[in-house]
């Protein structure tokens, strides 16, 4: 809302003269307003709101003095996740070790079905590791708030059996043991049977 603000503001001080602006400037203003009445936030309280960090500045900010959770969110700066964001941006690193999949019709015939056969395997990892972040964010949620006390839809079994499926792969396991095995535990759901360690890489 900081930002809405601040942009708003910028807009009139640079086109506040030109007639045309005049109702693009009630339109915002007017959402401004609503926004702050649907939130309960004074406008003086959002203009001095500290901006919320990037998650680079948020790592950067305290290296060498990691709190536990950042110690964790900077192995997602590490390794194949860090390759991602390349891949979103569609950089020339992100785009290079996928390029096979992109351009099938340039690759002599005889290589098609190997990149075929790939394919599976290739999106079972994206899909794990997907899954991977949001088994974390649930936890996360559930081990902070502790929804159904009563244990009627059973959310913590059922975070259980999410976990002990994924894993059997390597980042859902390295996920597990740095982080959430402890917290789970903490909070009085069961310990996955068998532990991971044993768990070979896939």
């Amino acid at each position: 809302m900081k930002k809405f603000l601040l942009n708003l503001e910028e807009e009139e001080a640079r086109y506040g003269s030109r007639p045309e602006w005049q109702q693009h400037f009630q339109d915002r203003r007017r959402l401004l307003a609503a926004m702050l009445a649907q939130t309960g936030v004074v406008e003086a309280d959002a203009r001095t709101a500290k901006n919320w960090p990037t998650f680079g500045r948020y790592l950067s900010d305290c290296y060498g003095n990691d709190t536990p959770l950042q110690s964790f969110f900077r192995s997602l700066t590490l390794g194949s996740w860090s390759d991602y964001s390349a891949l979103m941006h569609a950089s020339f690193e992100g785009l290079l070790p996928n390029m096979a999949h992109f351009v099938t019709d340039a690759l002599p015939h005889e290589s098609r079905p190997k990149l075929r056969v790939q394919f599976l395997p290739y999106i079972t990892m994206h899909l794990c590791r997907a899954a991977a972040i949001l088994v974390c964010i649930l936890t996360e949620i559930q081990v902070r708030f502790r929804y159904d006390q009563e244990k009627t839809a059973k959310v913590d079994e059922r975070l259980r059996e999410v976990w002990r499926a994924l894993i059997v792969a390597f980042e859902p396991r390295e996920f597990y043991e740095e982080r959430y095995r402890a917290l789970m535990i903490g909070v009085g759901i069961e310990e996955l049977e068998g532990r991971s360690e044993d768990s070979s890489r896939v």
